[in-house]
């Protein structure tokens, strides 16, 4: 035989299969217990849920009235110094517009 063969045949033998730590745990646990464990489970989740929907609305009020805050200020510094324009958005980059392509026509071409 050869070495791999021996090798092969000697940490085959040696491994059996670990013991499900699910099944055992399940087998101990009885169902009502599962049920109440996992009711609990749901029901934090979907108090976390709303509790975090509140936070993010909370968060949009606040974004917004920093936003007010600092148009506002904007416009006040304005009467003394430059400031660019109010009203625009810095674009980084703008994709080109394509002209509008009529499908049907494309697909009669390639016919």
């Amino acid at each position: 035989m050869s070495l791999l063969t021996l090798l092969i045949a000697r940490f085959s033998a040696n491994r059996r299969p670990a013991p499900s730590p699910v099944s055992s745990v399940q087998a101990r646990v009885p169902l009502n217990d599962q049920m109440s464990r996992l009711e609990g489970v749901i029901s934090a989740s979907i108090e976390r849920s709303a509790l975090s929907g509140r936070y993010h609305t909370a968060a949009e009020d606040q974004l917004d009235a920093a936003t007010y805050a600092l148009r506002e200020l904007m416009k006040d510094l304005s009467a003394v110094m430059p400031i660019p324009s109010l009203h625009t958005g810095a674009a980084l980059y703008q994709l080109p517009v394509a002209a509008p392509t009529d499908r049907r026509a494309r697909v009669s071409a390639a016919a």
